[in-house]
């Protein structure tokens, strides 16, 4: 019972958010990019276990339903301050605790989506694959890889656009591409109770966003959305296996659009209170007549 009112949770967070619309706000700035004409297509995004980036919360939530039915799925639930609800991340547990899928969605004001996605494999014996086949299984599905340093042994990265297109991200030698799609930025984890008081996990970042703008853009790993996988090999008679594998994808663009956008409503909010504030002292201070 307790799991089917937190769907209804899902389904009624997602309504409230509508409630931001009004207050919605551009973060984008001529070195990030913008996002497609008429929004991004999840269907054209990387995916995992059929979950795609940038798909919305009623979106993703039916596809992780099938995976995960009952209570094998946990929501969990963020707000601003005393703002309506919203759900901010999913965590789906496969019955025999060998697959783990969690998700997590952009914060409002913006029109929430997935835009980070982690699952985790552990490969009991018997069921381990080798190296070689996995290897082709992953390029089957996100194409191919970038290349990587030999040092890195077990990993595979990949690249879109935002169209979901091959792109072939350029930087110094020191920057490493495998490390972005890792990489989270202005989401929240959340809690399992929405109606708890320690539900707020999202702190306002006390860094003035001016200050911020500059270093989120300047990072290359911020141009693209991208894939990781990280696999742990053992050996069965000499034939690398994967024992545990580790994958990540980041919609990196808006991911920090949003959470940009986010941080802006927060401090117009908190700008429109202290004015308030300093109206009502005033307010005080006049001598009566």
């Amino acid at each position: 019972m307790r799991m089917q009112i937190g769907f209804r949770t899902v389904l009624a967070a997602t309504a409230l958010t509508a409630g931001f619309a009004t207050s919605q706000i551009s973060a984008q700035t001529s070195l990030l990019p913008a996002g497609p004409p008429g929004g991004v297509n999840a269907a054209k995004l990387p995916d995992a276990s059929g979950v795609h980036l940038g798909m919305t919360v009623p979106q993703a939530t039916a596809v992780m339903k099938g995976l995960f039915p009952g209570a094998a799925l946990q929501p969990r639930y963020s707000h601003y301050g005393r703002d309506p609800t919203w759900v901010s991340s999913m965590k789906g547990t496969a019955a025999d605790q060998h697959d783990f899928l969690e998700i997590f969605f952009s914060m409002p004001p913006n029109p929430q989506q997935v835009v980070f996605i982690q699952r985790t494999l552990i490969l009991p014996p018997g069921k381990q694959p080798t190296e070689e086949s996995t290897v082709a299984s992953l390029r089957q599905k996100y194409g191919k890889d970038l290349p990587v340093s030999k040092n890195l042994t077990g990993m595979m990265a990949w690249a879109y656009d935002e169209e979901g297109q091959t792109a072939t991200p350029q930087g110094p030698s020191n920057w490493s591409p495998t490390d972005c799609a890792q990489q989270r930025f202005g989401v929240a984890g959340g809690q399992i109770d929405p109606a708890s008081s320690l539900e707020i996990t999202y702190v306002p970042d006390p860094t003035p966003l001016a200050q911020k703008v500059s270093k989120l853009t300047s990072d290359l790993c911020n141009r693209d959305v991208y894939v990781t996988a990280q696999m742990l090999l053992g050996t069965i008679q000499g034939t690398p296996v994967v024992t545990q594998m580790f994958m990540y994808l980041g919609e990196k663009p808006m991911m920090v659009r949003d959470s940009l956008a986010g941080q802006q409503y927060q401090e117009s909010v908190a700008n429109a209170k202290s004015q308030q504030q300093m109206k009502k002292a005033e307010q005080q201070k006049a001598p009566a007549l």
